[in-house]
Parts: C-alpha cells; sequence; structure tokens
C-alpha cells in the first residue's frame, strides 16, 4: 500500500502513484490532502482515495483497512 500527500517536492502526489502503478496496477494508494480541490493535481482520486487533513490516527487506520480489504477482494475474484 502506498499512503502519499497530494503535494510533494519535484511532483504531484498523483502523478508519483502513477509511476508507482507502472510497477504494481493493482497497488491500493491513499492520498493525503490539506486542499479542498485536488483537481488542481492533475487526475482526481476518488474520494476514497483522499484522506482530508488534518486526520486522526483513527481515520488513517479505518481508510487502510478498507483499502486493503478492498486489494483483497479484487485479488480473490482474479483468483
Amino acid at each position: 500500500m502506498l499512503i502519499t500527500d497530494v503535494l510533494i517536492p519535484g511532483m504531484n502526489g498523483v502523478e508519483f502513484a502513477r509511476r508507482v502503478r507502472t510497477y504494481d496496477a493493482n497497488l491500493p494508494i491513499l492520498f493525503a490532502s490539506g486542499y479542498a480541490d485536488v483537481q488542481m493535481f492533475g487526475e482526481e482520486p476518488s474520494d476514497e482515495a483522499v484522506l482530508r487533513k488534518p486526520f486522526r490516527i483513527a481515520e488513517v487506520a479505518r481508510r487502510v483497512e478498507a483499502a486493503l480489504e478492498t486489494h483483497a477482494r479484487k485479488d480473490a475474484a482474479v483468483t
């Protein structure tokens, strides 16, 4: 799983995720953002994939668990 901020040095998190996905197209990705409008970074991540700042650790844990469960279901459907 990849957790990245939308705004990172040298590129944006959406571009970073796009590059990482060339190695693992099914990798679950969660974006953290303090910006209300993440569309300004290019491809719009889905609402499920954006963790709005400020956030609580419990929210991070819930979102990570949900992303991993979704990933596991997709993997099970393929095999």
